[in-house]
């Protein structure tokens, strides 16, 4: 039997231990896109291959939203619970990734002045 130099037993044992390591943060982030592809999914507008980008997404961002608020609270001196981050994240699957990208686009055209801001 011929050995495979590219599957390395290492490899696949620091992933496992990686995701052990967070499996809180990947549940939540799990989560928000379940919620993400129930609400594309209940609104029916997009097509599958979009419902499920958007559920990756939600996902992406869930993920990194406790290291995001750790940071933030850092900063103003707050501190956030992991329940606050947990429901956090199920909220922004909710809404989704693109009424997000809607409001920040919004934000960052009135403070760069366009007048095309207040419309949308």
């Amino acid at each position: 039997m011929k050995r495979m130099p590219e599957k390395d037993v290492g490899f696949w044992a620091s992933l496992i231990a990686w995701l052990v390591a967070h499996k809180n943060e990947s549940g939540y982030a799990g989560l928000a896109g379940v919620m993400a592809l129930l609400r594309a999914t209940y609104i029916g507008k997009d097509t599958w291959p979009r419902r499920l980008l958007d559920a990756a997404m939600c996902s992406i961002f869930a993920f990194f939203l406790q290291p995001t608020l750790q940071v933030i609270g850092s900063v103003f001196n707050w501190n956030f619970s992991p329940g606050a981050t947990q429901v956090a994240a199920v909220f922004l699957g909710f809404l989704g990734v693109d009424w997000l990208s809607t409001k920040l686009r919004r934000l960052i055209d009135k403070r760069l002045g366009d007048s095309n801001a207040d419309s949308q």
